[in-house]
């Protein structure tokens, strides 16, 4: 009798002391991919636009466009001074503050006590006791719950540290937007200006020709509106060129008084060949990593509120002294489990249970969002390289047919009219293959962020 009751005494000092897991670990990658996608999804192990599916995405993509000016401004933007990289850092701290707070769980609380204590009697005597102590107490971890709060709360600070690493990707790729889209509107002021030239020289010889009564007044007028049409168009683009000038300065933290400059050096962009296959997407894009992470610390939350059924133990000690300099030691130990609660531990593990559910298929959705993104770039970069040929195509023409009405106008073959609605029609397509240039560039930007390139911190 006396041996069992000592076994059991080491049994319960044994499961104290180390524990005992009692939760689930959460799903692998892989079996969270096939729970999370429909029953009929496959991923495919190449592209449908490439054939080639071995290359990695390289660090600071950015770079492959070859200008240091907006190498420096990505730089300048992704400081940790930009209000949107101190917020998720913010987010970053306070994850991992919640990581410390949740591994307090079975940490020893100590606490300092002091009491006082007396009363007086009739004839003047009184007596009175102080005493100090310093309550302690420990709840070990029994069954592992505490523990799995400190797993959630880890998956959790992976999650703010994914999202940290998306927004700075996405602070990088709208740099570019705007820097393309700054770019853009510089070669077709440029273009504008070389039109406006042109049709200034034009207006004042047609002046001069009516002047002296070779032509009649309409040829003028004509010039003339050409000439404010194409100020139109100038003006709306001067107008654009601020706009998204101060979205730039705004985003890399400086003051957006449009003062900004670019010089885009517009190098030849060569079509892609090879990207990494659509599996590894999963493992690369931070965002679909960050949704795992979520579902990873659901998972854990859940199983935490299922060992809410076991009953927990918190040991208690309380040394001090009295008045008299005597020390005294109180211990103690209570185990307190549920019995009855209205269901308030069932409907916890429900509510857990729901919401990791929902999490998994956002998981889904993401990595369906992300392969879509993927296809989609693909398919538009290869669309606008055949349409800028096309257009290159259009422009030669246009001006080979310009050149000729030009001509033909002075020969007296035809009147100003055709002659200048030629020339609109050439100002028009070479604005459009600029556009389509910007479009390749910027389609090539959402290309790499749908890969999940990254950007190295400096």
């Amino acid at each position: 009798m006396k041996k069992s009751f000592y076994k059991y005494f080491l049994g319960l000092f044994v499961v104290t002391i180390f524990g005992c897991k009692m939760y689930k670990d959460p799903s692998s990658t892989e079996d969270l991919v096939k729970e999370s996608l429909p029953s009929d999804f496959v991923i495919p192990e190449e592209w449908s636009k490439i054939d080639k599916a071995d290359a990695e995405v390289r660090e600071n993509w950015y770079e492959i466009f070859n200008e240091p000016k907006l190498n420096s401004l990505i730089v300048e933007a992704l400081d940790t001074t930009n209000p949107s990289i101190r917020y998720q850092l913010s987010r970053i701290e306070a994850s991992s503050a919640n990581v410390r707070i949740a591994k307090t769980g079975n940490k020893v609380f100590m606490n300092y006590d002091g009491a006082y204590g007396g009363n007086s009697v009739l004839d003047g005597k009184s007596n009175y006791d102080i005493g100090l102590s310093a309550p302690i107490s420990w709840e070990p971890d029994l069954w592992g719950k505490i523990e799995a709060g400190v797993l959630a709360a880890d998956e959790n600070v992976i999650s703010q540290i994914l999202n940290y690493t998306y927004t700075r990707q996405s602070i990088a790729g709208t740099v570019c937007d705007l820097y393309f889209d700054i770019a853009t509107i510089q070669r077709g002021l440029e273009i504008g200006e070389d039109y406006i030239s042109i049709n200034q020289r034009l207006v004042d010889i047609l002046n001069v020709k009516q002047d002296v009564g070779i032509i009649d007044k309409k040829d003028v007028y004509l010039a003339e509106a050409q000439y404010s049409s194409i100020q139109s168009i100038i003006e709306d683009f001067n107008n654009s060129l601020q706009s998204s000038t101060r979205a730039l300065e705004a985003l890399i933290g400086r003051y957006p008084n449009a003062t900004l400059s670019i010089d885009w050096l517009g190098g030849e962009l060569q079509p892609i060949d090879a990207i990494s296959d659509p599996v590894s997407l999963i493992r690369r894009r931070p965002d679909i990593m960050a949704n795992e992470a979520n579902v990873r610390s659901a998972f854990y939350l859940t199983e935490q509120a299922k060992l809410a059924k076991y009953p927990s133990l918190v040991i208690s000690a309380s040394p001090g002294i009295t008045t008299a300099g005597t020390l005294v030691l109180g211990t103690g130990a209570s185990l307190l489990g549920p019995i009855l609660n209205g269901g308030l531990i069932e409907a916890n593990i429900d509510g857990a249970t729901a919401n990791q559910k929902a999490l998994v298929s956002i998981y889904g959705l993401s990595i369906i969002d992300a392969l879509k993104e993927v296809e989609t770039a693909l398919d538009s970069e290869t669309i606008l390289y055949k349409r800028r040929q096309f257009t290159q195509d259009v422009v030669d023409e246009s001006r080979n047919a310009y050149d000729v009405a030009v001509t033909q106008y002075r020969e007296g073959k035809i009147d100003l009219l055709n002659a200048l609605q030629l020339q609109s029609q050439l100002l028009l397509t070479e604005l459009e293959l600029i556009r389509i240039t910007q479009a390749i560039y910027k389609q090539r930007v959402r290309l790499y962020l749908s890969l999940g390139g990254n950007i190295t911190e400096y």
